[in-house]
């Protein structure tokens, strides 16, 4: 197992977590403001 290839696979990995999170907490502010 090569470890320089693991920070990088793990970073995007976190970076895609955070893009899929902002996008729902997006959603649920459009949510928010339209029941308001």
């Amino acid at each position: 197992m090569n470890v320089g290839f693991l920070p990088l696979e793990y970073f995007s990995r976190v970076l895609i977590k955070i893009f899929k999170g902002s996008q729902e907490i997006m959603i649920e502010m459009k949510i928010s403001e339209a029941s308001v």
